[in-house]
């Protein structure tokens, strides 16, 4: 669709907190309003009553749909859609911005109905992109060689030592939990009662768990025995929806894995324990 004369491309990043960029600036939405232009940007045309559906999911729906319209023409000072468009198409001023950082849709999982369509976009962006997440960090860390000290830093349950175990396979190294002479030894706090200078004659991968915002001793007197160009530190990101379906949520029902994943925060050691809750926590009321 050709954009309209003199109105200048309206920009929805695919990547992040969902926005609207106007000559790089951004431009305040109702949420669902903007929500319904993201669906529209990656779907194309689409009905007016499934969206009312996607984003309200009652008998009301299209009656909301309706004032969601008006309000986000008020927002962007102009009409958006044509009186009675059905379905709705997006306006040939808006473009969706592939690039970016952060997670696909960021966030737009918690409004209404968009939780399982958002989950499924980022498959779909996490395919077409090849190796994502975790996977393409132990592709760029496949050449390094021993000795080498690797730093893995990260919050409670980013899962370190199952990081550390994938790293062992793809560098062909045996995994130890304890000094050794050779492979990848990971070691995490309260770290054993050795030297330095011991661990670097062992000639092993050194893998070192670190938790955030801790240096102890052992680790920078550790870090002062390694030449530069063999020290790495590294922060774990949370696993990536298509990671985690792969490992820890493998044949779980797609609405127990979603839920799950997302109250995780992404984080493979809190998975399985919200699995394991039978509903989220609540704040108590006052009494």
């Amino acid at each position: 669709m050709k954009r309209a004369v003199n109105v200048p491309l309206h920009v929805l990043p695919l990547r992040g907190r969902p926005r609207l960029l106007v000559q790089g600036r951004e431009v305040r939405l109702p949420q669902k309003g903007l929500s319904l232009l993201y669906y529209l940007a990656l779907e194309g045309p689409t009905s007016r009553a499934r969206l009312a559906d996607l984003l309200y999911g009652h008998a009301s729906g299209l009656q909301n749909l309706r004032v969601e319209l008006h309000r986000l023409g008020k927002a962007l000072g102009r009409a958006v859609f044509p009186p009675g468009q059905d379905p709705l198409v997006l306006p040939g001023w808006g473009r969706r911005e592939p690039g970016g950082t952060g997670e696909v849709l960021e966030g737009l999982e918690g409004v209404g109905g968009l939780m399982d369509w958002v989950l499924e976009v980022r498959d779909r962006y996490a395919s077409s992109a090849g190796a994502a997440g975790r996977q393409r960090l132990l592709e760029g860390l496949a050449s390094l060689r021993p000795p080498f000290l690797l730093v893995l830093r990260g919050r409670l349950g980013t899962g370190q030592k199952a990081f550390a175990r994938a790293l062992a396979g793809v560098l062909g190294l045996a995994f130890h939990e304890a000094l050794r002479p050779e492979g990848l030894v990971y070691l995490e706090p309260p770290y054993p009662p050795l030297s330095p200078r011991d661990l670097l004659r062992s000639r092993a991968f050194l893998v070192l768990r670190l938790d955030p915002g801790e240096e102890p001793r052992f680790f920078l007197e550790l870090r002062a025995c390694y030449p530069p160009e063999r020290v790495r530190v590294l922060d774990l990101p949370p696993l990536t929806w298509a990671e985690a379906k792969r490992e820890v949520l493998s044949g779980v029902p797609f609405p127990e894995a979603a839920r799950a994943y997302l109250l995780a925060g992404g984080e493979p050691e809190w998975i399985p324990e919200w699995r394991a809750c039978p509903e989220v926590p609540r704040r108590p009321l006052a009494q």
